[in-house]
């Protein structure tokens, strides 16, 4: 008993040992990595945790049949873990077989059940994924199940296995069991179809049958099982692909074309580093597919800083993705947007059908009346304008910007913008946008409110159709923006201008600004939202107007002092600027990291998070070299230990070996 005890003991430590091992040798990656999850998943932690089943077990079992897979199952749904009926038998006869120590077997039930109570019990999901639920794809330790099921099979088949009858009646009842379970509730699961069902059903009949027959000849029986396992998979995967094609490949391939060719044009013109936006979207990870800067991101290791930001400036986001929309010319100015695309208007009706189904328009942007078109930038389908008053990546600004305090709180998000354009340019921070009143509103089958923010809204005639149309005539030729809360979202309602729908990235959580006339005075512009419920709450709904000159002034005098930039790779920029006042600072757009590590004129100077988000570089009045260089922070400190580790542990095999052979 003690010498079990003792062995025990020894493999315990050294698995801990090896363990540990392991983490040293992968400190250089797994420090770094860690931090990076710190800033960006741990940010969006889940604060209560239910002890519930997320959803009926017994779903699971569907998973079991091929295909069982569609758009819907990606945002959430049950875990993915199909494998071919080769293993999930195999694993089954695992625990048939009498070679197999019952210890053994019931440590591999626990595991077993450990992995399944973790698909479908709350908070054993959570500690799989850091303690909060990931964004989309749920269950991604799938695949270790997966692994767990083929490994426990792999021990059950060898060359010599003979399946006994009872053997193979116990797995012709559970399989019996499993199918008639899914079939009596297969309208409970939009993912499984009886076509799907039925090839499983004859796929995990012809397995069963192969494995009990003779296996004389080796090699044929491997070929078979080869042969076998690929179909299985190879059906499975194509049933998969075809229940998730929202878009076709057509559809991809012109708007990747278009993109491309659009982006392709500026890159030709312009070496230099600059933000693109535009004014149709097709995924938030636009920009990494054509390769060009721009403001949309969709990622789950994203810092949460941003997605805070931009839903303060009235952006749509979320936790780990941001879609620059809703850019004002404050915003457009301040984050380098130095060139637009927007859809080129189609000259027929057949073009602009067939136009709409490949780029979808997700932003009005009047303002684009106020930027340069140009016309060697512009291909057939996108039109590219170039913005005069953007600011670069860096420029010099007040350094009262260091101080600022910004919150969620502060104001709507067209205040915000004020606030801080204006802090930067040390200028009056009331005197850039104004609320407006609108000259008309017309009430259509909803009774009448005096006051239109905060009011609600409702219906006269349950029955019929409820219509609210807000109308102004500007008077001068300035930005006219207004907000909508996030209540004011399409699933309550339609917005129109001028008639025509508006165009607006549909989700958002915070309220953003929807720009509705540029350059239209004396010209009446009406706001029209269609209720699609009995009653609408008129959430932060404000009419607001951005003095164009004072705009003006501002950004001139941002732009006096830019840090020119001279050389940037993915980790480091170098540019000079020459400050030309006391008590200002090199601010840039770069968001803000603490591995951004700054040199001016050669020497270390410690940089600074302004506005909760972006880097800032303190300077002293003169000409300036700035270098920013990206270090992932404690990419040092874990290669140092990786480094001792693997010294050490070389240098103890070397002292053992000698011991060894003295």
């Amino acid at each position: 008993y003690w010498q079990n005890v003792k062995t025990l003991a020894t493999h315990a430590l050294k698995f801990a040992w090896g363990g540990l091992l392991g983490v040293a040798f992968s400190a250089w990656l797994l420090l770094p990595t860690f931090w990076a999850l710190i800033q960006s998943k741990a940010q969006y932690n889940v604060t209560k945790v239910h002890w519930k089943l997320e959803y009926a077990p017994w779903k699971m079992l569907a998973k079991f049949v091929t295909g069982t897979f569609n758009f819907d199952q990606m945002p959430s749904g049950q875990p993915n873990f199909y494998v071919a009926w080769l293993a999930v038998l195999a694993f089954v006869l695992f625990f048939l077989r009498r070679q197999f120590k019952w210890s053994v077997k019931l440590s591999a039930l626990i595991v077993t059940a450990t992995l399944i109570l973790s698909f479908c019990y709350e908070p054993l999901d959570l500690l799989w994924h850091a303690g909060q639920f990931p964004v989309w794809y749920p269950y991604r330790f799938s695949f270790v199940f997966c692994f767990w099921v083929v490994w426990i099979g792999a021990q059950a088949l060898t060359d010599k296995i003979t399946i006994k009858l009872w053997q193979a009646l116990t797995m012709l009842a559970l399989l019996v069991g499993l199918f008639t379970t899914i079939y009596l509730n297969i309208k409970k699961v939009t993912y499984v179809t009886q076509a799907n069902l039925l090839i499983t059903i004859g796929l995990a009949a012809i397995t069963l049958i192969f494995l009990t027959l003779p296996k004389e000849r080796r090699l044929i029986y491997q070929i078979v099982a080869l042969i076998l396992v690929a179909t299985d998979m190879s059906i499975n995967m194509a049933a998969s692909l075809n229940n998730i094609s929202y878009v076709s490949q057509s559809e991809f391939g012109k708007y990747t074309q278009v993109l491309d060719n659009a982006v392709n044009k500026i890159k030709a013109s312009n070496n230099r580093f600059y933000r693109i936006g535009k004014t149709f979207t097709r995924t938030k990870d636009d920009p990494m597919q054509a390769a060009y800067n721009g403001a949309d991101h969709f990622s789950s290791t994203f810092e949460s800083i941003i997605p805070n930001f931009f839903g303060s400036i009235g952006q749509p986001d979320g936790d780990g993705v941001v879609a620059y929309t809703n850019g004002t010319m404050i915003t457009d100015s301040l984050l380098d947007m130095q060139y637009f695309m927007d859809k080129t208007v189609p000259t027929s009706q057949t073009d602009n059908a067939n136009y709409r189904n490949y780029i979808p328009v997700t932003s009005t942007k009047k303002d684009l009346t106020n930027y340069q078109k140009s016309a060697k930038l512009s291909t057939n389908k996108v039109t590219t304008y170039k913005n005069p008053y953007a600011l670069g990546l860096g420029f010099a600004a007040s350094d009262k910007i260091t101080s600022l305090k910004v919150s969620k709180t502060t104001g709507d998000p067209i205040a915000r913008q004020e606030l801080i354009y204006q802090t930067l340019a040390n200028r009056s921070t009331s005197g850039l946008i104004s609320a407006e009143n609108f000259n008309e509103v017309v009430f259509q089958n909803v009774k009448k409110v005096t006051t239109l923010t905060g009011a609600v809204l409702n219906k006269q005639n349950l029955a019929k159709t409820g219509s609210v149309y807000f109308k102004f005539t500007p008077t001068t030729n300035d930005s006219y923006y207004i907000t909508l809360g996030q209540n004011l979202t399409t699933s309550n309602a339609s917005y129109y201008i001028n008639g025509k729908e508006l165009k607006q990235y549909p989700t958002y959580r915070h309220t953003i600004a929807v720009n509705v006339a540029s350059n239209s005075k004396g010209k009446t512009v009406t706001f029209g939202i269609q209720m699609k419920k009995t009653s609408l709450w008129l959430q932060n709904f404000t009419l607001y107007k951005l003095d164009n000159t004072q705009f003006k002034k501002s950004a001139q005098k941002l732009q006096q002092s830019p840090w020119n930039i001279t050389a940037h790779s993915s980790r480091k920029i170098t540019g000079t600027i020459n400050i030309k006042h006391r008590h200002q600072v090199l601010m840039t757009t770069i968001p803000y990291s603490k591995g951004w590590h700054a040199t001016v004129d050669g020497k270390s100077v410690a940089t600074k998070k302004v506005i909760n988000t972006f880097v800032a570089v303190p300077l002293s009045k003169g000409k300036h070299t700035v270098t920013l260089t990206y270090r992932p922070p404690f990419l040092i400190t874990g290669s140092l230990i990786t480094g001792i580790s693997a010294l050490a542990t070389a240098g103890w095999f070397i002292v053992r070996r000698r011991r060894h052979h003295a």
